[in-house]
């Protein structure tokens, strides 16, 4: 599987690129970096950030299934305010395939920051992708186009 791209409204733009290493475990490699400073009313970012990833998710060997639940561990490189802070990231999420080759993917992360630093601290995000997979999937049938 492939992940060209997830945008995360309001705030950050992120692409990765998921490497299946073996059945249930991949590696993921990104960048993201804050796009939208400020949203009227609705949403202010006062940081500029930019970050380097690398990590493994873990599948559980359901990556076969149309609802493909995971946990992601890693580390991150990120830039803010000049300065360069090294991370550990914890998350976990699910993707949900709507077609053979698309998908959605919620996924919440945890960043630890392990330094003293004035640029950037722990954080979690939240995301909503969507994905694209070059080998197209079989998708398992819905319970609600059987009885059809």
């Amino acid at each position: 599987m492939l992940e060209l791209s997830r945008i995360n409204l309001f705030w950050k733009y992120l692409k990765y690129i998921c490497l299946d290493i073996s059945k249930g475990i991949s590696l993921d490699v990104g960048f993201s970096a804050s796009l939208i400073d400020r949203v009227s009313g609705v949403f202010d970012n006062a940081r500029d950030y930019l970050s380097i990833d690398v990590g493994a998710k873990v599948d559980f060997r359901q990556s076969d299934q149309n609802l493909v639940p995971f946990l992601f561990a890693g580390t991150s490189f990120i830039r803010s305010k000049g300065e360069v802070t090294p991370t550990i990231n914890v998350g976990g999420g699910a993707l949900f395939w709507l077609r053979p080759s698309y998908g959605i993917q919620p996924q919440l992360l945890y960043k630890s920051v392990h330094t003293n630093t004035t640029s950037m601290r722990s954080h979690a995000t939240f995301s909503i992708g969507l994905v694209y997979g070059l080998k197209p999937r079989i998708l398992v049938p819905r319970l609600w186009r059987i009885r059809e």
